[in-house]
Order: structure tokens, then C-alpha cells, then sequence
């Protein structure tokens, strides 16, 4: 997982401060190279992203009280949409911006309180929010997202995805290949029928993953104090490998859990089902592991 570190260095920006100007309608069109790059910031407000057959980037929207301008700069193949404040400024009211891009861009977004919308792009995706919200939909070739305490919301999230938050909710509708979610003390919520990989680590948040066991990939679900549930077919082919120190296992598949020694309250359990397929390994320091039939 990337570190959050970056992410929270951005608050150092927010702060008291007289607003000072009314909103400004913005509506700019700048021509672009094809497969360039658009990076986007933008304190507080929202941000929706869409896309279009053109090698143009469009900006529509309101600035807020307390911007300066909108810097709106293509140096060759990257284009560079920012939020600026006027001098002196630490907050806004927030600057509600409307984006398309030309279809596959790869796109950068960063806001402190400011929602993030995409909607159904189809290129490469990287977005970092302090506490604004993140929503995608439409199927991206690519994606990272993370937050500190914005919630994430993903319609789809194609192969090697990583996404965190420190103490938002991860909700993923629908997922391919091998994916990673983390948080600290906020919950997951991951289905996907076609996963055939995923790491999800979480502190004191719940995570609760619904999904087929496809080829031989690693399943590998852990927490210190919060709960984890793996939901699958009952008959599904895996190596289970089950574990906790302190917390309790239920085991809807296989055998029931043994205590890991007569002087500690751990459990364990270990067993295959069918022939071959991936391994699954679900661990909790003081949670509950559940492995639950669908």
C-alpha cells in the first residue's frame, strides 16, 4: 500500500481566513496531444470527471469565495488544472469543477475536503483526497485511490488495484483479478465473482469480502481487532489456513477450530477443499475470523 503520508501534508493548507471574493463562472476548452496526461487540484468543493471522443480538455463550473484564479496549462503532454487562492486565503467555500477529458487519460486528482465523481473513464486513475468523498463508476484500465477519512465508492475495479483509507469505509461492487484494500478504523466491503487475488488488511475496522476462488491465487485477509469474513460457494476448491491470538474462529466449511495451546486463547484451523485452487489465509490478534457459506 502507498503511504497516506502526502496526503495529510496537504491540510498544512487549510486554516481561518476571511473570504474575500463572490463566485466566478469558469468555462475553458484547451486542445491537448493525444495520450496525454491531466493532473487536477482543488481544496474543497467537488470535482466531477467525464469523458469524450475529443483531444480536448474542458472546465465548467463555479470558483468559489476566496479564489483567485484557475491555472489551466498544457506543457506538452500534461495538462495541469489548479485551484488557486489568493494571497493571505487558507479555506474556501469550495470550487465546484466539471472536467472532461479525452477518452484513456491518464488521470491525477488531489483535494483536502473536495469530492472526487468519476464517471465511467476508461484510462488510468490515481486520486488522493484528505476527507472529501471518492465515487467511480465505469470500468478504468488502472486504478489508486486513497483518503484519510473520506469514504471510497467503487462501481468496478480492474486488476491490481490499490486502494486505503485511514478511517473511511471501502465499498467495491465489483472487481477483476488481484486487488488490495487497507485501513485503519474504517470498514470493507468488497464483492467480486471474478477475483482470482486480493490482500485486504484493516486495524480495528470490519472487512468482509464476498467472492468465487478462482485459480491459484493468494486470499489473504487480516486484522488486529476487527472482524473479517470471507463469503464463498460451498463448493469452492482452497488451502484454508485460519488463525487468531486472542479472538474466536467460525468456520462454516471445514472442521471447527482447535485451540492453539491449552495456555493461550488463540484458535487455528487448517484443511483443503477439492483439488487444488488458491490459498486462503484470514488472521485476527484479537478479532473474529468467520469463513461463511453463501
Amino acid at each position: 500500500m502507498k503511504h497516506l503520508s502526502h496526503i495529510l501534508a496537504i491540510t498544512l493548507l487549510l486554516g481561518a481566513s476571511a473570504l474575500v471574493s463572490a463566485q466566478e463562472s469558469i468555462n475553458e476548452t484547451r486542445d491537448v496531444p493525444p495520450d496525454s496526461s491531466v493532473h487536477v487540484e482543488n481544496i474543497a468543493g467537488t470535482l466531477e470527471f467525464s469523458e469524450w471522443d475529443s483531444n480536448r480538455v474542458e472546465v465548467t463550473g463555479t470558483l468559489g469565495k476566496g479564489t483567485e484564479r484557475l491555472d489551466f496549462d498544457v506543457n506538452n503532454s500534461r495538462t495541469t488544472i489548479r485551484v488557486i487562492l489568493k494571497d493571505g486565503v487558507r479555506s474556501s467555500r469550495g470550487s465546484d469543477l466539471m472536467i472532461r477529458v479525452p477518452s484513456g487519460t491518464r488521470l491525477s486528482a488531489e483535494t483536502v475536503s473536495a469530492n472526487i465523481t468519476i464517471k465511467k473513464l476508461s484510462g488510468r486513475l490515481e486520486l488522493e483526497s484528505v476527507s472529501g468523498t471518492v465515487n467511480i463508476s465505469g470500468e478504468p484500465a488502472e486504478l489508486e485511490a486513497e483518503t484519510v477519512s473520506g469514504s471510497i465508492k467503487i462501481e468496478f475495479a480492474p486488476p491490481n488495484s490499490e486502494i486505503s483509507s485511514v478511517s473511511g469505509h471501502l465499498v467495491v461492487r465489483s472487481a477483476a483479478g488481484h486487488i488490495e484494500l487497507g485501513t485503519v478504523s474504517g470498514d470493507i466491503d468488497l464483492t467480486a465473482s471474478s477475483l482470482d487475488g486480493v490482500e485486504v488488511e484493516t486495524v480495528s475496522g470490519k472487512a468482509q469480502v464476498t467472492t468465487n476462488l478462482l485459480g491459484t491465487g493468494r486470499f489473504e485477509l487480516e486484522s488486529v481487532s476487527g472482524s473479517v469474513t470471507l463469503t464463498i460457494p460451498r463448493d469452492a476448491a482452497a488451502d484454508f489456513d485460519l488463525s487468531t491470538f486472542s479472538g474466536k474462529i467460525r468456520n462454516q466449511i471445514g472442521p471447527q477450530a482447535e485451540k492453539t495451546s491449552r495456555y493461550a486463547p488463540g484458535e487455528t484451523v487448517k484443511f483443503s477443499t477439492g483439488n487444488g485452487g488458491p490459498r486462503v489465509t484470514m488472521a485476527s490478534f484479537s478479532g473474529t475470523v468467520k469463513l461463511v457459506v453463501r
